[in-house]
């Protein structure tokens, strides 16, 4: 797997067949090679309560559905449908998928996965293969649900704590690359006090905050106004918590960028609220990155970098 290469993890259903098609045309547009990951645990041993405890092997025993080499080959198949990618590799490993997509993180410039029916993902977010390479990949993961219009604007989210340069240069290059425009939002809330009785008080005096956001937003996107000048830009100002406001503006884009607060191990979940609302709330693929020095990318000139999602 080269450094830059891109890794789509197949299981043949629906959604990671979605998921394929979106790595192909990406890998296609970028000139990079794809590479198709099926991962299969070892054949299991299961516990019978017998008169006397019995481990039975289950490999052999058909499960059915497709085989491995049926699921590669139809991923393989639908990533070649259109500007299929300069090289197209596949591989099935006998390995738990998600410890195996993380490891093949840590060689590839993005990872491409697919995403469950939208309400069992939300529901089981922590314990999904989805969710897990998410919180623990060593490169940006795109979450794919199903096919969209790829001619949409990009969309970023952008935070109020100085944490969001990466993940707007990776939007703006984005967007650069596609042609199209970038939508810029940032979620603001009226902030609480301590009121002194051990409860919170709403603060009343708030003629400046709305401004004061708006200039937040616009200084995070400055650099890359700077840098990709030709990119129509759209800067939009939400009022209410990120994870409620945000997921509304991402309809009929072709991405949405979040960032994450780094790198959590394969037992647990690190995303802020908001990555995990877009994650199971947005039809639209959503890329979930971190800043450089957290993980590896794509070149400048491709994908870039991460944002925390304090403050959206």
């Amino acid at each position: 797997m080269t450094t830059n290469g891109i890794v789509v993890g197949v299981d043949g259903s629906a959604e990671s067949l979605a998921a394929v098609r979106w790595a192909g045309r990406y890998a296609g547009e970028i000139g990079a090679p794809l590479q198709v990951i099926h991962a299969a645990a070892s054949p299991e041993t299961v516990s019978m309560m017998l008169p006397v405890p019995v481990g039975i092997s289950t490999a052999g025993l058909r499960r059915g559905g497709p085989t491995a080499p049926d699921v590669v080959r139809t991923a393989g198949d639908e990533a070649s449908r259109s500007n299929p990618p300069p090289e197209i590799s596949s591989l099935t490993v006998p390995a738990e998928p998600v410890s195996a997509l993380v490891e093949a993180s840590s060689g590839a410039g993005l990872v491409v996965l697919g995403a469950s029916h939208r309400r069992r993902f939300a529901a089981t977010l922590s314990g999904s293969v989805s969710g897990r390479v998410v919180a623990a990949a060593h490169c940006p993961v795109v979450v794919v649900r199903e096919d969209v219009d790829p001619s949409g604007p990009v969309v970023v989210a952008v935070d109020s704590e100085g944490t969001s340069e990466a993940a707007v240069r990776f939007a703006f290059a984005e967007a650069a690359r596609r042609g199209c425009a970038l939508h810029a939002v940032h979620a603001w809330q009226v902030p609480s006090m301590p009121s002194g009785t051990g409860s919170t008080a709403v603060m009343t005096n708030t003629r400046y905050l709305p401004d004061a956001a708006l200039r937040a937003l616009s200084a995070a996107v400055a650099p890359g106004r700077a840098a990709f000048p030709g990119v129509e830009v759209h800067e939009r100002l939400l009022t209410g918590s990120p994870q409620q406001v945000v997921p509304g503006e991402t309809d009929g884009a072709a991405l949405v960028v979040v960032g994450s607060r780094g790198r959590a191990p394969l037992t647990g979940l690190l995303l802020g609220s908001t990555s995990q609302e877009l994650l199971h709330r947005s039809s639209t693929p959503v890329a979930v990155v971190r800043a450089p020095e957290e993980g590896a990318g794509l070149p400048a000139d491709a994908s870039l970098g991460s944002a925390d999602d304090r403050g959206l």
